[in-house]
């Protein structure tokens, strides 16, 4: 079950690109889009127990580590995907949203 943070986001906007705050910048993908990318970045081999909805438009994706209860928002290299190189930005999607309109 995906964060409700993150459902309701999904429910009013559908995903999303753009910058946010001075200088954050970040494409959300649409819901119909997840399962799709996950399999094309082949996340269940190389990063068992994320779920990418994003990236930074450059060389990392955005996603929820299912494997903790609250599924913090982390960020994963597309190149080299790893677990060990996830990096968590915030403990919840909404704060998230706060992380990358302070960058």
């Amino acid at each position: 079950m995906l964060p409700t943070e993150y459902r309701q986001f999904l429910q009013v906007s559908d995903g999303g690109v753009g910058i946010v705050g001075p200088a954050g910048y970040a494409m959300l993908w649409r819901v119909n889009d997840l399962l799709r990318f996950n399999k094309e970045y082949e996340v269940a081999e190389y990063a068992p127990g994320l779920l990418l909805f994003g990236s930074d438009g450059g060389g990392e994706g955005f996603a929820f580590d299912l494997r903790v209860p609250e599924k913090p928002v982390v960020a994963v290299p597309f190149i080299g995907m790893n677990l060990a190189d996830a990096t968590q930005l915030a403990e919840t999607f909404d704060g998230f949203l706060e992380y990358l309109a302070q960058l």
